[in-house]
């Protein structure tokens, strides 16, 4: 089985790390609810931030 590669605008990775950076909410249920691995957002964190 081949998976297609998705692909994420950056008003998406903007809302997810939004939700990420919430005071309730871990990094890893968010992707997991995101249906993303959590290294992933956590690279967009990183981007986003300017590092």
């Amino acid at each position: 089985m081949v998976r297609k590669r998705r692909r994420f605008d950056t008003e998406f990775k903007r809302q997810a790390v939004a939700l990420a950076n919430e005071p309730d909410q871990s990094l890893s249920k968010v992707a997991r609810d995101l249906g993303m691995r959590p290294d992933m957002l956590c690279r967009w964190r990183k981007q986003l931030a300017g590092c």
